[in-house]
């Protein structure tokens, strides 16, 4: 069962759910509520990322959630998170100024997500060259610290390597993955 908010019957809850897990948005309950409501096992989830309204206004890194780092501990389950792509989705569309690239990265005790940023910045046009800057400063970075280095990462040194910009949506793709497998690796070795 999908708790994204606190369900005001929560009796009803206690006698009919009979779910084998409870997914917690645990922004929107506390614990209280997941002790009254629980009828599975607990998942909590977090909406870790610092979504910024334009790309020029990521810092360097921004923390990400600790629930990898805690979940054990506090005895539930497991986990889940939206990724670097949040929650919350913006509207708008179409080329951006900046172009950013997100890099997840687990250094114990701290999660981060790395932003890189193109430097041409003053209007839409030229997105292939924005790609490639930022996509230069990512991959520095990778040559300049330990990560792990998995598909995602891999696709984003095969992208340096030929020169292509995919387009926005493999952009983010790329993160995803690159996400999946850095918190994948950690909870084999956490």
């Amino acid at each position: 069962m999908l708790h994204f908010g606190k369900f005001s019957d929560i009796s009803f809850l206690q006698r009919n759910s009979s779910a084998k897990y409870d997914l917690y948005l645990i922004k929107k309950v506390d614990e209280d509520y997941i002790n009254n409501t629980a009828q599975g096992e607990i998942v909590y989830l977090e909406d870790g990322f610092k979504k910024q309204d334009r790309n020029t206004d990521y810092p360097d890194h921004s923390d990400f959630s600790d629930l990898i780092f805690k979940f054990k501990e506090e005895q539930i389950f497991g986990f889940g998170d939206f990724t670097i792509i949040s929650k919350e989705v913006p509207d708008g569309g179409g080329s951006p100024f900046a172009i950013a690239l997100h890099l997840s990265k687990i250094e114990y005790p701290n999660f981060r997500i790395y932003h890189f940023i193109s430097d041409d910045n003053e209007d839409r046009r030229n997105q292939a060259n924005k790609f490639l800057q930022a996509l230069n400063k990512l991959i520095t970075f990778i040559d300049n610290n330990l990560i792990f280095e998995g598909e995602g990462i891999k696709d984003f040194r095969n992208r340096l390597a030929d020169g292509h910009y995919p387009g926005l949506g493999i952009c983010k793709k790329m993160s995803i993955k690159n996400h999946i497998e850095q918190v994948n690796n950690s909870i084999s070795v956490l």
